[in-house]
């Protein structure tokens, strides 16, 4: 009869290690009850028999026989490293005792290792909020397994302290909020953000790739042109005389003050040394650049001089002299 309980133990309960400890317990409890075998892991049967019934040979070999059968259930459930570090141990009280106290030393330094990872886990960027989401709830979810928890604040806080300062500033945390919602809260945020950012690139690349004529209608067309005509000015460096990219004012030859230009010659002595640039300015660039110059693109600077002129009467003509 033993022998076939002993088999179903063997079959149904699981191996001890150091994150099933609750689990493994609770199995052990079950399998001694149906054994009549539990009381011999809550006390030490047989030292309470020496010490009440010291006499009772029969009694205390009874007690031993039947502790023995708890420890091979106890026995069975563990592995090799384990069971080594309790062979020495006489009773199965005594070695559930060991175990106890060991898991609860395991516990202590897991617990240590996961407020650790806590604190270090820290989303870089948006993409990576869902991935630090998961290890939060793993590392959670594993300390309520061994009878862990943090309170609703100090959970919420390592979430909030995980998360890209871009997401903690729209996190809205009030007294109705618990920790399942904010993290829901916070997964659906991300992903329309996300959403957007993409949707937005690709409509950037597809406006690059659009080869339709703008509505002049369109404000958002009439502001892109805007943008783009800034952003030409700024990258590129442009004669303002002749727009042209491959020189600057002072080097243009239709500017009257570069004394290689054909129209410096036009220019007096007195217009040379005070360097009146101001005055010329707005005429040379209304001028045509054409290789041949005529009067009229040389008028505006002959203006101050034919003024001075005065018509005289020679032989019955009338000439101009200065």
């Amino acid at each position: 009869m033993f022998a076939n309980n002993q088999n179903e133990v063997m079959n149904y309960n699981v191996i001890l290690n150091k994150k099933n400890y609750n689990v493994w317990l609770s199995r052990l409890e079950v399998s001694l009850t149906s054994m009549n075998l539990k009381e011999f892991i809550e006390i030490d049967v047989i030292d309470q028999l020496k010490k009440k019934n010291p006499n009772d040979k029969a009694k205390i070999k009874e007690a031993i026989m039947q502790d023995s059968k708890a420890k091979m259930v106890i026995f069975n459930t563990i592995n090799i490293e384990t069971h080594n570090s309790i062979r020495n141990l006489k009773t199965a009280y005594s070695i559930l005792k060991k175990l106890k106290e060991k898991n609860e030393e395991d516990l202590n330094e897991s617990m240590e290792k996961w407020l650790s990872n806590l604190r270090l886990l820290k989303a870089k960027n948006k993409k990576e909020v869902f991935n630090i989401l998961n290890e939060i709830e793993e590392i959670y979810s594993n300390m309520e397994e061994n009878n862990l928890n943090l309170s609703k604040e100090e959970k919420m806080k390592f979430i909030y302290n995980a998360m890209p300062s871009c997401t903690q500033m729209k996190i809205i945390i009030d007294n109705d909020t618990t920790v399942d919602s904010l993290i829901k809260k916070i997964r659906e945020f991300t992903k329309y953000e996300i959403y957007m950012e993409d949707t937005s690139k690709i409509r950037r690349i597809e406006s690059k790739q659009d080869t339709r004529p703008d509505d002049p209608m369109d404000i958002d067309s009439i502001n892109r042109k805007y943008k783009e005509i800034n952003n030409q000015k700024q990258r590129i460096r442009r004669c303002f005389i002749c727009n042209s990219t491959k020189h600057i004012k002072k080097d243009c030859k239709y500017n009257i003050f570069n004394k290689r230009s054909k129209y410096y010659k036009f220019l007096d002595e007195e217009d040379r040394k005070l360097n009146k640039k101001y005055h010329y300015n707005r005429y040379i660039e209304n001028m045509e650049f054409e290789d041949d110059i005529n009067y009229e693109d040389i008028r505006p600077f002959t203006e101050r001089n034919i003024n001075n002129l005065e018509w005289i009467e020679k032989d019955d003509v009338k000439v101009l002299e200065n």
